[in-house]
C-alpha cells in the first residue's frame, strides 16, 4: 500500500476508517491488494462505502492495529484541525483504540499555523443542553466567534451520530497559540464532548 511517500504493509490487520474521502481512497487501495482487513466503520458516508467492502459498524471490542483518517489542516509540529465532517467523538474513540494512528493529508492541508488555510473554524462537539453556555464561555475566554453549525437539508442544527451539536469556533489565527494548552482548556468546559 503506497500512501504518498510512505509505504505500509498490512496483512491480517484490524483497522479503523475515517469519514474523509482520503480514507476511502486508502481503504480502496488496501482492498485492491487482496489483504484480509477487518474494517471498523463510523459515520454515515463510511457505512455507504462499506457496502462494497468487508466492514462492520463501530463497536470497539478489541484494539485495532491501525487507524487511517484525514485532516482539515495540519502544522509542521502536527497540531491539526479535524472533524470538519462532523464525526468528532466517534473518530476519537476509534483512533484512541488503535496501536497506530495515521493521518492522511496532501500539501493542501499543510499550514504554518492553525487557521492559516482552514477558515471554517475549529469543530467542537457539544452536549445540546450546554451548547449556548459552551459557546459563550469560548467567546468570553478565548475570543472569536463560536457558531452553532446549522443543517442544510433540514431545519435546525446539525446533529452528530451521538445526538450532539457542533460549534465551529472562528478563532483569531495566531501562530503563538499554545494548542496543547488550548485543547486542555476547551475540554475542561462542561458540555464539551470533543474538539
Amino acid at each position: 500500500l503506497n500512501i504518498g511517500q510512505h509505504y505500509f504493509y498490512l496483512k491480517h490487520a484490524r483497522r479503523g476508517k475515517g469519514e474523509a474521502s482520503c480514507s476511502d481512497d486508502c481503504c480502496g487501495r488496501v482492498v485492491e491488494g487482496r489483504l484480509f482487513i477487518f474494517f471498523i466503520s463510523w459515520g454515515g458516508t463510511t457505512v455507504v462505502y462499506a457496502v462494497k467492502r468487508i466492514c462492520t459498524q463501530c463497536f470497539i471490542t478489541f484494539i485495532l492495529d491501525v487507524t487511517f483518517d484525514g485532516v482539515d489542516e495540519m502544522t509542521p509540529d502536527f497540531n491539526s484541525i479535524k472533524g470538519g465532517g462532523g464525526c468528532l467523538l466517534q473518530e476519537k474513540i476509534v483512533g484512541y483504540n488503535a496501536k497506530s494512528f495515521v493521518v492522511i493529508a496532501d500539501e493542501s492541508k499543510r499550514a504554518s499555523y492553525l487557521g492559516e488555510k482552514w477558515k471554517r473554524g475549529l469543530p467542537i462537539e457539544v452536549v445540546p443542553m450546554a451548547s449556548t453556555t459552551v459557546k459563550n464561555e469560548i467567546e468570553r475566554r478565548f475570543g472569536g466567534v463560536a457558531k452553532l453549525r446549522m443543517a442544510v437539508s433540514k431545519m435546525g442544527p446539525v446533529v452528530t451520530d451521538n445526538g450532539n451539536f457542533l460549534l465551529d469556533w472562528q478563532f483569531d489565527a495566531d501562530p503563538s497559540i499554545n494548542w496543547r494548552q488550548m485543547d486542555i482548556d476547551l475540554h475542561l468546559i462542561p458540555g464539551t464532548e470533543i474538539c
